[in-house]
């Protein structure tokens, strides 16, 4: 009898302690700033298999915010998103719009040892070297790449080689030379920080990540991190921002979206503009279609912006990327009323 009710009070303990836990995110919803990397792997160590805080904050939303979350929790999420959109104003403030290039591409992990990883790379480092802002989604994959070759713009060409080397190092050896796996996504984590132990210092671009998509880890290589729960307000405020350009890369629905979701914000002129659209890969995009009805929908804008298809590109060249958006600055939408309208 003594044994029962000493169990029954421990499991009673037990409970008591469970329930105090909170059920909750732990993430400040009052921040001024962006992320930064060493925010977001805080206690990362491959060896010991610890992912760090960005990962320990997606697996709260997964068991107390992806479904059915409280009113608490909801309101928590909705004022984090807030703050983190104030933060991002704050710090485009430094940057003119027309400086601003959003790139965008698929999360796919195994494709660091690819010609396109790399010439997404190149595009970074020459859209950086020009002037530009390179803005991402944050992610792995191509959205990695773009901010790689942000990252180095300050190094001679060759250190995109050399980073790429080191990213190899770790992967698991394959018979596919383009097959970059690792043992763990841990490890692949380690070998973009291995980039960033040889080369400190790197030139600033900026990611803008979700835990929505959180198995999909953030980046290293973004020196300034928006990262918001709600991917709706991600993906607007992505294409938004680009106001000098959207560049598109291989990728899969994420990127179909977000072309035709630029196109619509073109074609009303939302943001009182108009923004080239370059499509970076000939077979993907022109053997798709998504080039031919994208462009083709813009000939068929309203007025106030009318046909703007000569700000479409389908290229297969870094170089001719950049001088498209040289020759096509961000065209002004001035109306003689409602939100565009000259004060």
């Amino acid at each position: 009898m003594r044994k029962a009710l000493t169990l029954a009070a421990a499991l009673l303990i037990t409970l008591t302690t469970a329930a105090q836990q909170p059920r909750t995110i732990a993430v400040d919803p009052n921040r001024h700033t962006l992320y930064t990397q060493t925010e977001l792997y805080q206690g990362f160590n491959a060896t010991t298999q610890n992912p760090g805080w960005d990962a320990r904050i997606y697996d709260q939303y997964v068991r107390f915010a992806r479904h059915s979350p409280s009113p608490a929790t909801t309101r928590l999420i909705a004022l984090h998103d807030a703050a983190i959109s104030s933060a991002l104003d704050a710090y485009l403030l430094q940057h003119p719009p027309s400086t601003i290039v959003s790139v965008t591409g698929n999360a796919l992990e195994n494709i660091r040892c690819t010609a396109v990883y790399r010439q997404t790379a190149e595009l970074g480092y020459a859209l950086t070297r020009a002037g530009y802002l390179v803005a991402t989604g944050g992610g792995p994959g191509e959205m990695e790449a773009a901010n790689l070759g942000a990252y180095l713009a300050n190094q001679p060409p060759a250190a995109i080689d050399e980073a790429i080397q080191i990213l190899r190092a770790r992967a698991t050896s394959s018979p596919d030379p383009t097959n970059c796996t690792y043992p763990t996504r841990l490890t692949a984590t380690q070998a973009a920080m291995d980039v960033l132990k040889r080369f400190p210092n790197g030139a600033d671009s900026l990611g803008i990540p979700t835990w929505f998509y959180g198995w999909e880890p953030t980046n290293v290589f973004a020196l300034h991190v928006a990262k918001y729960f709600s991917n709706a307000i991600r993906e607007d405020r992505l294409m938004e921002i680009g106001a000098a350009g959207s560049i598109y890369t291989e990728g899969r629905a994420g990127l179909r979206q977000e072309i035709f979701q630029k196109a619509t914000q073109n074609d009303f002129a939302t943001f009182c503009n108009v923004a080239p659209q370059v499509f970076l890969g000939t077979h993907a995009f022109g053997d798709s279609g998504l080039y031919a009805a994208s462009s083709t929908f813009a000939t068929q804008a309203p007025l106030p912006v009318g046909d703007y298809s000569s700000y479409f590109l389908l290229t297969d060249s870094v170089p001719e990327t950049v001088a498209f958006l040289k020759s096509h600055p961000t065209r002004i939408i001035v109306t003689t009323e409602g939100p565009c309208a000259k004060s």
